[in-house]
């Protein structure tokens, strides 16, 4: 609605007053004649007597009620919003100390009026159209069909059958291009599903449709194809889908921002505020044509205002969106903030998917009436699809599509439908609303005959593929066809230049008038920048704690090279490599986390690109500067302390060449790790390549391996690796220009003190015999093959990787499209899928033509539903049957369908042998108050509530979007984690015992399963941990399978959960969350939040019923709920309603007709409740709860000074005072926590674990994939590595990159873990299924056997192509030390495994946590002894080497891989010494050889040169690096105390940091 209307709608400034009363019926605005203003006037009617968003311009008719009328309207009250007194004034500069001030057009005042706004901002274009070029858009289309890739039943990928899938997957997807030309199209699409069969439509500008169908039915596929979002289906090549003469193809790369889908799900940045989620949108909005003489910022703040104050956002302004897991706003108010966002977006052709979803049925009203305001002014146009539509809102649309099974049965004016359905031979039940009526038709077990066709014979469509063609024969689809066809022909290049004009003038300065897009590129980039900043400063804790980690990283590694670092001889050589070394990989791989970040925004940029608001690569470039801030405070917080504190060069120059490298290593591996996490689709995709490249880049940086020493075969992975240049230019930063003193001279002692020149020489590398230095660019080019002239070579090398990379970054963003989503489709296990195949429920492949049902197959699909299971009508007779009075159940009667009559004793028998769990107690509370801390103080969510729950009764809890009502069943649940909860809550007048968290049954507003587990499983699940102990399996099981029968699933009991489109739907989702807490038998009564939300109006009415039905079996049920139709609200006895602020409206009984709460209202001053209207929004309406209205008075203080409240609490007192008197206490065993003990309870969670995992394939295959690769990898870069010096630093440094896949690994486990803990403590700990303990230990048993699997994976293919087994054959310990190698090779995969579990068990966010595991595996690494042995490090960093669990690991590894065998050292590692004359080699070394107890001569007899090897035994190269082959078992048993310490750990620090503690009250 914020957009710039049509210039076509002058002729409305004429209208006049318009008179009051509202019509019987709102007209479609069809043109510009007289009968067309007389229309408008009629809608300005309609709007000025039912909207209370124009409260500040109506009066109400017949009633003279003065407390509706509001204060600010004191002139205009009589006024229509149409009528001529609104000029066209600039909203936006209005000033309140302005005689002309008009505090309606200003959206900070608590009298603006959106709807005048609108009229205000179309009078300004019409000012001035030449300026502000206004057009219109509309749609048609012809023969629309839409298929997927899959059929609608898959089986699920599991480890065992994923690699079998996918090669089936590959060979189809193969054969089918192959073959394609030779059969053609038609054998190409029997492959796929038909989603939507073809059908036709027609939108004009002005109009609305709205969409009716079941879920399933195709509803969200038809809005998807009509707004060219089509990924994940494809649409037939025989459609015809046209836009003012624009092709869907020209609409999404030119026009895409004026065909806008909304979707269900509310996607947000959740550490965004309101205001900041929707300027940023509005900023990205801003045309350039916006009114004159106001700038872009100062225009988008104040349509973001205009957007809160429409939708009633404006108090929620600087409160974080929030999401599941992250506190926020309400479930309502996140679906306002999406409706704001799109009408910011003030596109021409809408469509809403379920828009009202969690909205309360006065909000989703308004929404309907500003969305009918906006076309009506604007000429814009909607497509809506609505599961729950009231009468009112029905009334508003001009059009209805009515979807069944993918086939159109109708499309056409909204007044005609009931009427053509009605002919087509099925009743439409009294007190049933046409929406209701129309979606009932493609329900089986709900839809009524007409009995005189019957009677007649005449034939009455059943299926859908009848209903179809019974369509096509009528004379509304000819009409239809006529306006279609005349759409199609009409000359549309008129209206396409208009289109193009307006959209060009939109554009920004440097925007190509090709693009979809607002503004410029550049701009997009600054606005996302600023969002990102704000989301950085909202919560910073990832880069703090990267700073911060960083910033004591330094110190610690710097630390470790500090007292050896003070000498500037030849010993520093190796540790001046290693310090360069590691500063180059700390560098580099700091980087590797933002991985985890590009998941966090991905599904938010694929929506704003749909709404045309910025390119993903804009959002790219956006998150890479915003990173910037982060990335410079890292490289100074490591690489200034760090460089000084490992006493590399004192010189400026050398410093600052140094910092240089180290910020282009950052900034390129920065944009590599990006490429890759933006081509891959998940997370574990993404860790396996990851750790390949981690682990070839640290391998061939050219410290582990001298490029002189590589392998010919790997030697091209050094060049096409920028860590290799960079290293290259610090080591020669390092060693050019230096002279180093030799440290040690060889031979050397008392024989050779008077040796001279060539007769001794120094053991570094590069040195040359008779100095006593070595030059630094000798050894770096004897060792290394560096030389000074490429030390600048690097800079351009690194800053062209950065540009490459960023620009690929770029490129993946722009064109890499997210998953697809192949339709609805139901997953079940191969298992099942089998047997359904052999029964003939499933066919391989479908009959070409074949409808989807015949009739005979939907009469008996109708039966089977019936026999099956308890139908709604059956719910309703059972109840009505139980606790209501006869009249009742005869005016239900109408609503029951014939064909469930005839099952009508099967059901009550049926129904009699379940036995639903009956509830005694009586639930009450007194005055509970609760508040929560916000910065300058507390906020009070709820405010004094009282009310009870009583056995048998059904009381629905109804209020505002974030009047508290979530909050109340989560406070008398004892579900809230943080706040101050006041007042009483009693159960038979004693407080609540720890078994009353699982005594209730709590349905959650969001469905929240277990996605791998079926329904079945789930259920039993449940049943099994919640059930009392002492209750048999089998009695749980039948009792399970009870409860699929009375909630209709039975037919997809063994389907997966799965996710939404790959799973189950909505609805089945929903029965599904119930079923959960039916199988525990609740003993007290059931909460639940939401059980509509989301479903259609049949399955909402199924819903109510089942609650009915429990309820006539003595169950005691709170219910909250949304948007209740006049019909659903009836069917509850009581009500407790809640006004914004937690404060209580009414409590009491609800009466026939809800005249009891009526009677209540209008004797308390609110206007009469009309006839015809919903109580549910009629009560919402007078307390102000819709957007923009305002009570007429405080209903929190007439309810507390009403005689009705003083009853409440007589009774409330009588409950407290006699209730304990009546009802004995419970037994100890029944007050325990958990049902079950705890060993159970880790047997069953743990057995679902694994059955999780193993129905995970992803996680498992990329697991054992980058073991596979990277110790591989490892494994052929050191092949078969040879006893040179040389040779035995390649082993010593293979076992030290065995350890590098530790980071990889472990950070895929953790969103694995998360997402269980998740699952853990929103549903299964508030419910008390299992305990802690269970979920901790369950956590850690079951990873145990899949890394042992890993770590013996591991040493196959790294142990043998290595070829430690060399050694040990050579010291005849061939199957001892190869034994020994897998024990520590698959203990260091637990260890990772263990490592996880401690950092992820006290950390909320996983990638803190990963940066934790980072931290402690670099600093264990780092003090292992390989880098800096024990010998050279400080005196105080000596216990670090000691309480490394990596020294104890990579000593064992290192002894059992190399001991015990003989050096033989390569040419250029002999020492050449001349001997002295007349002395042989022999003679002259072995004084010295004697001392050091190793070395040996090639030749002992030449007199004229030796050469000398400085080791003999592979024994004494280890005693370098304090390795004994003797300390094999002592560390194999430290090590794995180092595991066992990890979990025990793990699981306090769980306890600590996790679990509620009980020391938090109840107060009064």
């Amino acid at each position: 609605m914020l957009q710039a209307p049509s210039s076509s709608n002058s002729g409305l400034n004429q209208g006049n007053a318009a008179p009051d009363g509202p019509p019987n019926e709102t007209q479609p605005y069809e043109g510009l004649d007289a009968a067309a203003q007389e229309e408008i006037k009629e809608l300005a009617r309609t709007l000025t007597s039912q909207s209370s968003l124009l409260s500040q311009e109506k009066r109400i008719t017949g009633t003279g009620d003065p407390n509706t009328l509001t204060a600010a309207s004191s002139s205009s009250l009589s006024r229509s919003i149409f009528a001529s007194d609104i000029k066209g004034v600039n909203p936006i500069l209005l000033d309140v100390n302005d005689p002309d001030y008009d505090e309606t057009l200003d959206p900070r005042s608590e009298n603006f009026s959106s709807v005048r706004w609108v009229r205000n901002m179309a009078q300004i274009c019409e000012n001035d159209s030449d300026f502000y070029k206004p057009f219109s858009l509309g749609c048609a289309w012809k023969d629309l069909s839409a298929s997927g890739d899959s059929a609608d039943i898959t089986y699920q990928g599991t480890f065992g059958n994923m690699p079998i899938k996918y090669l089936k997957m590959s060979w189809r997807c193969i054969s089918r291009r192959l073959f394609h030309r030779t059969h053609g199209k038609s054998e190409d699409n029997d492959s796929g599903f038909q989603i939507l069969k073809p059908m036709d439509g027609c939108i004009n500008p002005g109009e609305l449709l709205v969409v009716l169908g079941r879920p399933g039915a195709g509803c969200t596929t038809l809005l998807k194809s009509i707004s060219v979002n089509t990924h994940g289906f494809k649409i037939s090549p025989d459609t015809i889908i046209t836009y003012n003469g624009f092709s869907n193809k020209e609409i999404k790369n030119h026009y895409r921002g004026e065909v806008v889908y909304n979707a269900e799900s509310d996607i947000h940045i959740p550490h965004l505020t309101v205001f900041q989620t929707l300027y940023t949108v509005a900023r990205l909005k801003t045309p350039r044509n916006r009114i004159k003489g106001v700038d872009r910022d100062t225009f988008a703040k104040h349509m973001t205002e205009v957007a809160m104050a429409t939708y009633g956002l404006s108090h929620t302004a600087d409160t974080k969106v929030g999401n599941d897991f992250v506190r926020g706003v309400s479930g309502g108010e996140r679906k306002r903030v999406s409706i704001a966002e799109v009408s910011i977006c003030g596109s021409k052709f809408q469509c809403w998917d379920n828009a009202t979803r969690g909205l309360d049925s006065a909000t989703a009203l308004e929404f309907i009436k500003a969305l009918k305001t906006q076309a009506t002014i604007t000429k814009s146009a909607a497509t809506v699809a609505i599961y729950q539509c009231s009468k009112d809102a029905y009334d508003l649309f001009d059009k209805v599509c009515v979807l069944y099974d993918g086939y159109q049965i109708f499309f056409g004016p909204s007044k005609q439908a009931k009427k053509y359905f009605q002919r087509m031979g099925y009743v439409c039940p009294e007190r049933q609303t046409t929406a209701d009526y129309l979606t009932s038709i493609t329900s089986p077990s709900e839809r009524i005959k007409d009995k005189d066709m019957v009677k007649h014979g005449i034939m009455i469509p059943q299926t859908a593929y009848e209903m179809n063609q019974y369509w096509i024969q009528s004379e509304e689809y000819k009409q239809l066809q006529v306006q279609v066809n005349k759409h199609l022909d009409t000359d549309s290049s008129q209206q396409r230049e208009q289109i193009k004009n307006a959209h060009i003038a939109k554009q920004s300065k440097r925007a190509r008038p090709s693009s979809p897009y607002t503004v410029s590129f550049f701009l997009q980039v600054k606005y996302i920048l600023i969002r990102d900043i704000w989301r950085i400063k909202n919560d910073p804790s990832i880069q703090l704690f990267t700073v911060l980690s960083h910033a004591a990283m330094a110190l610690i590694l710097g630390s470790m090279f500090y007292e050896v670092m003070l000498s500037t001889t030849t010993t520093t050589f190796y540790y001046r490599g290693a310090a360069i070394f590691f500063a180059i990989l700390f560098n580099a791989f700091s980087s590797l986390l933002e991985i985890f970040s590009l998941y966090e925004t991905r599904p938010i940029t694929e929506k704003h690109k749909t709404y045309s608001l910025y390119r993903p690569s804009a959002d790219a470039f956006a998150s890479t500067f915003s990173d910037v801030p982060t990335k410079l405070a890292t490289a100074v917080t490591f690489n200034i302390p760090y460089y000084f504190l490992i006493n590399l060069k004192r010189d400026a120059g050398a410093f600052f060449f140094y910092f240089l490298i180290n910020i282009i290593t950052v900034f390129a591996m920065s944009h590599l790790f990006r490429c890759i996490g933006s081509v891959s689709k998940t997370l574990p995709q993404a860790m396996v390549p990851a750790s390949v490249l981690l682990l070839a880049f640290a391998m061939y940086t050219g410290f582990a391996i001298p490029r002189v020493q590589m392998l010919g075969w790997s030697k091209w992975i050094s060049y096409i690796n920028p860590l290799s240049y960079l290293f290259e230019s610090l080591m020669i930063n390092e060693f050019h220009g230096r002279n180093f003193p030799c440290a040690q001279y060889i031979p050397s002692g008392p024989n050779y003190a008077n040796a001279t020149g060539d007769e001794v020489t120094c053991s570094a590398l590069g040195s040359i015999p008779g100095n006593n230095y070595v030059s630094g660019d000798d050894f770096i080019q004897t060792n290394y093959g560096y030389r000074h002239k490429n030390k600048w070579r690097s800079v351009g090398i690194g800053l062209a990787y950065i540009i490459f990379f960023l620009f690929l970054y770029l490129f993946f963003c722009e064109y890499n499209e997210g998953a697809k989503q192949n339709g609805e489709m139901l997953v079940f296990p191969h298992s099942v899928v089998k047997k359904m195949k052999k029964k003939g429920i499933v066919s391989e492949k479908k009959k070409k033509n074949q409808p989807t049902l015949s009739t005979s197959d939907a009469e008996k699909d109708v039966e089977m539903n019936n026999n099956s299971s308890a139908t709604d009508s059956r719910f309703l007779r059972d109840s009505d049957a139980a606790i209501m009075g006869n009249d009742k159940t005869v005016a239900k009667e109408h609503y029951s369908s014939p064909s469930s009559s005839a099952s009508q004793s099967h059901s009550f028998s049926k129904s009699d042998d379940i036995e639903l769990s009956k509830s005694q107690a009586i639930f009450h509370w007194k005055n509970l108050c609760y508040d929560i801390p916000i910065k300058n103080g507390k906020r009070r969510i709820l405010d004094n509530v009282d009310g009870w729950v009583k056995p048998g009764t059904l009381t629905a809890l109804i209020g505002a979007s974030g009047a508290g009502k979530t909050t109340l069943l989560d406070c008398l649940a004892e579900r809230t984690t943080m706040g101050l909860i006041t007042g009483d809550v009693f159960v038979d007048g004693r407080p609540r015992d720890q078994s009353f968290p699982r005594s209730i049954g709590y349905c959650q507003q969001q469905d929240l399963h277990l996605k791998t587990a079926t329904v079945r499983e789930s259920l039993r699940f449940s049943a099994y941990l919640r059930q009392a102990d002492d209750v048999s399996i089998e009695e749980k099981d039948k009792y399970v399978e009870e409860v699929i029968e009375v909630l209709e699933m039975k037919l997809y009991a063994d389907a997966i959960v799965g996710v939404p489109g790959e799973g189950l739907n909505v609805e089945q989702r929903k029965r599904l969350t119930i079923g959960v807490e039916l199988a525990a038998k609740p003993k007290l009564l059931v909460f639940l939040d939401e059980p509509t939300s989301g479903l259609d109006s049949q399955t909402a009415w199924s819903t109510c019923q089942l609650m009915k039905k429990l309820a006539s079996r003595g169950q005691a049920i709170l219910c909250t709920i949304h948007q209740p139709s006049a019909l659903l609200m009836q069917e509850f006895d009581r009500l407790l309603f809640l006004q914004e602020g937690g404060q209580t409206v009414y409590f009491g009984e609800l009466g026939k007709g809800c005249k009891t709460m009526i009677n209540y209202f209008e004797a308390h001053g609110a206007h009469k409740c009309p006839p015809d209207a919903n109580p549910a929004e009629w009560m919402l309406e007078i307390v102000g709860a819709a957007p923009g209205t305002h009570a007429s008075q405080d209903y929190f203080a007439i309810w507390r000074d009403s005689e009705e409240y003083r009853e409440m609490q007589k009774e409330l007192d009588w409950m407290e005072r006699e209730l304990p008197k009546r009802t004995e206490g419970s037994s100890n065993e029944e007050q325990k926590e958990f049902a079950t003990s705890t060993l159970y309870q880790i047997k069953l969670v743990s057995y679902r674990l694994f059955h999780q995992y193993w129905r995970t394939p992803f996680y498992l295959w990329s697991k054992f994939f980058s073991t596979i690769v990277s110790e591989l990898f490892i494994g052929f870069t050191f092949f078969k590595a040879n006893t040179s010096l040389q040779g035995l630093q390649n082993q010593m440094l293979a076992i030290f990159m065995f350890t590098v896949v530790f980071n990889p690994i472990l950070q895929q486990y953790l969103p694995l873990f998360v997402q269980q803990r998740e699952l853990y403590e929103a549903r299964e700990r508030p419910s008390r299924t299992f305990s802690w303990k269970a979920f901790i230990v369950s956590q850690i048993l079951v990873e145990i056997p899949w890394n042992l699997l890993a770590g013996t994976i591991a040493f196959f293919v790294y142990y043998y192509p290595v070829g430690f087994y060399r050694n040990a054959s050579y010291a005849n310990q061939l199957h001892e030390r190869g034994a020994l190698f897998w024990l520590f090779a698959c203990a260091f995969y637990v260890y990772i495994s263990s490592m996880g579990v401690l950092v992820i068990s006290c950390i909320e966010i996983a990638e803190n946590a990963a940066n934790l595991a980072s931290l402690f595996f670099i600093m264990s690494l780092s003090f292992c002894g390989v880098l800096a042995t024990p010998n050279i490090l400080p005196r105080f960093w000596i216990f670090m080497y000691r309480v490394s669990p990596l020294t104890y690991l990579i000593d064992a590894l290192l002894s059992v891989g190399l001991a015990n065998a003989s050096v033989v050292c390569s040419s250029n590692e002999l020492l050449k010494i001349v001997p002295p004359s007349g002395m042989t080699c022999s003679e002259y070394m072995e004084p010295y050889m004697q001392s050091t107890g190793t070395g040996y001569l090639l030749d002992g007899s030449s007199e004229t040169e030796c050469h000398f090897c400085q080791f003999s035994s592979t024994n004494d190269y280890l005693a370098t690096v304090s390795s004994s082959y003797s300390r094999r078992w002592m560390n194999y048993g430290i090590f794995s105390a180092y595991i066992v310490f990890d979990y025990c750990a793990a699981i306090f620090l769980y306890w600590l940091v996790r679990v509620p503690k009980k020391s938090k009250k109840l107060k009064k």
